[in-house]
């Protein structure tokens, strides 16, 4: 199979897509990664790392000139992934010039927040955005449940929409369920408004005649706050665990029974494919991107964002089911190899033969291709 030159074009050295770089180059492709800068203070202060980058070209270029510069050295044939439509600082100044340069050109957008007014202007800006590229653009990677649909909805009918994810390390870990301890409940992320880490603990208060604990990871302006109301109606049961290096998060992911991520608006949610890559099920609200993963996993559950009664549901519908385990554990951890950096390889690699033969053939979405075993 012909290798393919490949170029990510990023603001950071993220985790979500550097693996997947790897995982390009492990397959044979001749792999480049473009950032600004190696990470934000802010994913810094959240226990984020720089992951290693073997066998990849990593370069660094924030001014047009860099940036220019790196697109004309490009192979003509070569292909480039870039971040978004907006808001992605030297990432626009590269996909001017891979237009000029006539560079196959893919963008990779995740769930935009639509709620209110404001989401209403944001559909306007995004439809001016993608009819803008009406040329120079094969393709948008969407990530998330429905972004596939809302991008083709707004598009013009030549430029081709296909679903995608945030492909993380494949990893072996898994850890063993530990016998008789309460049900163990996690949250992982900043503790911001949007998260409703609040809405999360208030539910599970009213679930006090059941044994369980919850851990929270993560840091954030509302630490204070959320610790007095576990306090106020969780005594001891809760326990905050400040920042966890991301490299150390799937111990605790594979220690949990049940992650749950409650927030108002996630474009994916990372640490949903965390948890199920650790054989963890997930409860999300229905504003989560991942939620699409959530529901072809089997495992733990979707819930209306913001409705109380429904989190408080599926909490006590997963406390019925018992503690993870081993066995169940494995078949999860299994059948999210789906959202791993070499199934995801494996799949853009599908999309972008696809398009730059001009084919109609449609790739298989990992996770969708099967359902986990319950």
């Amino acid at each position: 199979m012909t290798s393919l030159s490949i170029w990510f074009w990023q603001r950071m050295v993220t985790p979500h897509m550097a693996f997947l770089a790897v995982s390009l180059a492990d397959r044979g492709h001749q792999v480049n990664y473009v950032a600004e800068r190696k990470l934000d203070e802010d994913r810094e202060a959240l226990g984020w790392q720089v992951p290693d980058l073997p066998n990849v070209s990593l370069y660094f270029a924030s001014t047009a000139h860099e940036v220019e510069r790196l697109v004309s050295l490009s192979l003509s044939s070569s292909v480039h992934l870039t971040q978004g439509f907006r808001s992605n600082g030297s990432v626009a100044l590269a996909q001017r010039a891979i237009k000029a340069r006539g560079r196959r050109h893919f963008v990779i957008m995740e769930t935009v927040d639509r709620r209110g007014p404001i989401g209403a202007l944001r559909r306007a800006l995004y439809a001016w955005h993608l009819n803008r590229w009406r040329t120079g653009l094969d393709a948008v990677l969407a990530i998330g449940a429905d972004t596939t649909t809302w991008v083709a909805q707004m598009a013009p009918a030549n430029l081709k929409v296909f679903p995608f994810a945030y492909f993380l390390q494949d990893s072996e870990v898994s850890a063993p369920t530990l016998a008789g301890s309460p049900f163990r409940f996690l949250f992982v992320g900043a503790l911001v408004a949007r998260k409703r880490v609040d809405l999360l603990l208030r539910c599970l208060s009213e679930l006090s005649d059941q044994s369980f604990e919850i851990e929270v990871i993560g840091d954030g302006p509302m630490r204070e706050s959320l610790m007095r109301l576990a306090a106020d109606h969780l005594y001891d049961r809760a326990t905050f665990s400040g920042v966890v290096p991301m490299n150390d998060v799937t111990d605790y992911m594979g220690r949990a029974d049940c992650l749950v991520l409650p927030s108002d608006h996630d474009g994916w949610g990372a640490v949903v494919s965390e948890a199920l890559m650790a054989g963890t099920p997930v409860i999300c609200s229905s504003s989560c991107g991942a939620r699409d993963v959530v529901a072809a996993s089997n495992a733990g559950g979707i819930f209306p964002t913001d409705n109380p009664t429904a989190l408080r549901n599926s909490l006590a519908s997963v406390l019925a089911q018992g503690k993870v385990t081993s066995a169940r554990r494995e078949r999860l951890r299994k059948w999210a190899r789906s959202l791993g950096a070499n199934a995801g390889a494996e799949y853009l690699e599908t999309i972008l033969r696809a398009v730059m033969s001009g084919t109609s053939r449609v790739a298989v979405v990992p996770w969708r291709g099967h359902n986990a075993v319950p």
